[in-house]
């Protein structure tokens, strides 16, 4: 029953640490506060996934960031209503326009690698594939427009490392939802070493900036923040 895979559920939140209330629809939403590490909420994913698998119960996972927390939502049973959604305006009008800001970006990175070490590394043709991937992140409200609302590349030194290492920063539109099944098969072997959080920075790591939309803008004015997914480009 999918009474008893929620209670699972809510118990295991609790057992592990982390907060969570369940809404008059019957979702679950775990707070990790203003930042989650991909560690932590694969942990909460194997969770929900276990406790579905007992009860033989449906289940869907989704993100996002629900004024400065970033926010799991478990729906467990039931399929999930088809709600209206106006158009989002994001920073990319079409597919096309987007996958032109990927290659700039990376031939961009190619130049300035190739000009070091005459060769391009393996993790920038890997941040490539993962962009590339990306424009497969839609919004979960029911018009499937694309999730992705800018991204950056960035060489950054982590705390305690002296090498560079290449980190790819997403933006989520704000108050978009999408599923975490998508994100973590977008990502693939960059699902390992990262984290969600509605900051601008994680610790060790300063400076990664990227645009706002307008609507975000006005957004963020009355408190509600971007998700924003950092990670290391494996090599």
């Amino acid at each position: 029953m999918s009474s008893d895979a929620k209670d699972d559920v809510c118990k295991g939140v609790d057992a592990i640490g982390f907060s969570h209330s369940v809404s008059s629809a019957g979702i679950i939403k775990i707070s990790f506060k203003s930042r989650a590490s991909f560690k932590n909420v694969e942990t909460c994913i194997a969770l929900c996934k276990a406790s579905a698998s007992k009860h033989r119960v449906r289940l869907e996972l989704s993100i996002s960031a629900l004024r400065k927390d970033v926010v799991m939502s478990v729906r467990i049973g039931g399929k999930r209503p088809l709600e209206n959604g106006s158009k989002t305006s994001d920073l990319f009008d079409g597919k096309d326009e987007f996958y032109d800001r990927v290659d700039t970006t990376i031939n961009t990175i190619s130049k300035l690698e190739k000009s070091v070490s005459k060769t391009v590394p393996a993790d920038t043709e890997k941040a490539k594939e993962i962009l590339y991937r990306s424009e497969q992140l839609k919004s979960m409200d029911g018009c499937g427009e694309r999730a992705i609302q800018s991204f950056g590349l960035f060489k950054k030194k982590l705390q305690g490392n002296d090498k560079s290492h290449l980190l790819l920063a997403m933006r989520i539109n704000t108050g978009t939802a999408v599923k975490l099944d998508d994100m973590v098969r977008v990502l693939g072997g960059a699902w390992a070493d990262g984290a969600l959080t509605t900051e601008d920075k994680l610790d060790g790591i300063d400076g990664v900036e990227l645009p706002l939309s307008e609507e975000a803008k006005v957004s963020l004015e009355h408190g509600n923040h971007p998700l924003l997914v950092i990670t290391t480009i494996p090599e």
